[in-house]
């Protein structure tokens, strides 16, 4: 899984106008890893040297797991302490850098987006020429990475004017990206035509054309759900992903078919807000009284509901532990159906993503279809999404959100900080 913390100097954002501000992340300071950094960077002066033949420095990727290297979040925070200790051993030098992964399989699509937006952040911000060389591991849930601007970094230097191009905008026969402005003004600006665009994108491909006509609608909803949601709550822009692999992967999951493929999809924004704040922030408001009780009707039945969710927020205390904290269910609460962070009782929000994800939930990859905020998030697992007699999901085997704690497979650690909310969601669909 993923991103987590970044050193460099917290005001030293850019200020370029359309240079994509939001997306220097590797800029927020994030205090309590820096002391764990401390060490760390001493370790990794020792051993960087300017390497002679390659005109630059070099990091060398080995995170061997079943016999080949993976790039996964480990991966990411050992790359960023790498990046770290390389601008404390050269200040104010813009040196080269070569990434070597060698064969290398990458974890999932969010994974390689977050190291796009690191290298982005490093040839934009600090002025980095940069080159990777690596071998791609084929992989159902990574294609994306053949056509995204990280190939254009392994081209031996003949394709790195266009990774800028490639970070904002994608479309291919297989690949659609869109780099999503955020405008405070409106932000339901263009996403029915981003959610047409999708379902164009999708039906352009034969054997996900032939999928139901529903599938196609679902993804598409789904998506534009989740960039709203990050438009309006996260305040910053958004990157919207979305590959289609190829559909010539065979027994990947049981089933009667004798071909799979997959639609992996990120909806990622860096903000600085995370995922949960909003209702963190409401619950508090009720808590303090700030929200009144209203003297009935509709809005009164929603007030009782976030009074429900106060009492559970209680009950769940008792249950926090290292695992599982406040901030995990904070998480979970903020998909919940009628569940909003909006400051105010609105009647037309909280709808929960969970219920578009329901709607896809046979078609999930239960490893692959996850969220990430701040230095947590939140797995999601077709067996554990299901409703209550009160229309709460508890995300256990009991179906039980009001007195049991989620299931431990549910909670996610990251082992790097999201400043923002991130999606990762895989589907694998099989056809003859």
């Amino acid at each position: 899984m993923l991103p987590s913390t970044v050193i460099f100097n917290k005001y030293c954002i850019c200020e370029r106008g359309a240079a994509l501000v939001s997306f220097f992340w590797l800029g927020d300071i994030v205090e309590n890893y820096f002391a764990t950094l401390l060490n760390t960077k001493e370790k990794y002066k020792k051993y960087i040297r300017f390497n002679e033949r390659e005109k630059a420095v070099v990091y060398i990727l080995h995170n061997v797991k079943n016999g080949v290297n993976v790039l996964d979040g480990q991966a990411i925070s050992d790359i960023i302490t790498f990046i770290y200790s390389v601008h404390c051993k050269w200040k104010n030098v813009n040196i080269p850098i070569v990434f070597y992964f060698g064969k290398v399989k990458v974890q999932d699509k969010l994974t390689y987006i977050i190291f796009e937006c690191i290298c982005y952040t490093l040839r934009e911000q600090f002025r980095h020429k940069l080159t990777i060389r690596m071998q791609l591991v084929r992989s159902i849930h990574s294609e994306g990475i053949y056509t995204s601007g990280l190939a254009c970094l392994n081209q031996h230097g003949a394709l790195t004017n266009e990774f800028n191009n490639r970070f904002k905008f994608i479309l291919n026969s297989r690949h659609f990206r869109k780099l999503v402005k955020y405008n405070a003004l409106d932000t339901a600006v263009n996403l029915g035509e981003i959610q047409s665009d999708i379902s164009c994108f999708l039906s352009h491909i034969d054997y996900v054309a032939a999928s139901e006509e529903e599938f196609i609608e679902d993804i598409s909803e789904m998506m534009i759900e989740l960039v709203g949601n990050a438009l309006e709550h996260g305040k910053a822009d958004c990157i919207m992903d979305i590959d289609v692999s190829y559909d010539n992967y065979d027994s990947h999951l049981q089933g009667d078919y004798s071909r799979y493929y997959g639609i992996n999809i990120v909806v990622f924004n860096c903000g600085g807000i995370e995922f949960n704040h909003e209702l963190k922030e409401k619950l508090s408001s009720f808590a303090q009284g700030v929200i009144k009780k209203p003297d009935g009707g509709d809005v009164l039945v929603l007030y009782n509901r976030y009074e429900e969710l106060m009492t559970i927020r209680k009950k769940h205390n008792d249950m926090f532990d290292e695992e599982y904290g406040d901030d995990d269910f904070c998480n979970i609460a903020a998909l919940q159906d009628r569940i909003s962070g909006r400051p105010e009782l609105s009647l037309s929000g909280g709808k929960g993503l969970t219920v578009l994800i329901k709607s896809l939930q046979s078609k999930m990859d239960n490893e692959y279809c996850y969220l990430l905020s701040g230095n947590g998030g939140i797995r999601f697992k077709d067996e554990l999404i299901k409703y209550d007699s009160h229309n709460w999901l508890g995300f256990n085997k009991e179906f039980d959100f009001t007195n049991k704690r989620p299931a431990c497979e549910t909670i996610l650690r990251c082992p790097i900080y999201i400043p923002g909310t991130a999606f990762n969601l895989t589907f694998v669909k099989g056809h003859k």
